[in-house]
């Protein structure tokens, strides 16, 4: 019985890091330029203050449309050993992701109860961005890469 191929081609992975690159861009001209222009008086507004909503949705689209590509598409040589890993890898970061979830939770209860000052907002906006989707493509993309690098240099190795 034929699989079904459910992933993208290997050239939307491509797509995908260079639109990653492109979101980076972005957000570091968008970051140097506003530091540069709080440093000096007599300039224009910041990029930020004038685009800001369109740069932050440009970015964001970026950043979730490279995820989505890199994420879900193939390698130059698809095999079963290459399925094994992607299958493991996503198995890995759930475990991962629900881990962090069970464990944040805990701390917000007893935080909670006990009155304790340690969960502050900013540790509420660090928990946003770990529950986020495009964090789990992210740690995903990583996960798997790491493993995939790791396989290939014990096979160099072997030989």
């Amino acid at each position: 019985m034929k699989r079904k191929k459910i992933l993208l081609p290997h050239k939307f992975q491509i797509i995908g890091w260079s639109m990653f690159s492109a979101a980076v861009v972005l957000l570091l001209f968008i970051i140097f330029r506003y530091e540069w222009s709080a440093s000096h008086e007599n300039t224009f507004l910041p990029i930020v203050d004038q685009y800001s909503r369109y740069f932050t949705f440009l970015i964001l689209v970026l950043a979730y449309g490279s995820a989505f590509f890199v994420a879900f598409s193939e390698e130059k040589q698809e095999d079963e050993l290459v399925r094994e890993i992607r299958f493991s890898s996503v198995t890995l970061v759930a475990a991962i992701l629900f881990a962090m979830l069970v464990l944040w939770s805990i701390l917000a209860a007893l935080s909670h109860v006990f009155r304790l000052d340690f969960l502050t907002n900013r540790s509420y906006i660090i928990m946003y961005w770990v529950s986020n989707i495009l964090f789990a493509f992210f740690l995903y993309v990583i996960v798997f890469r790491v493993r995939l690098f790791i396989l290939k240099r014990r096979s160099k190795n072997e030989e």
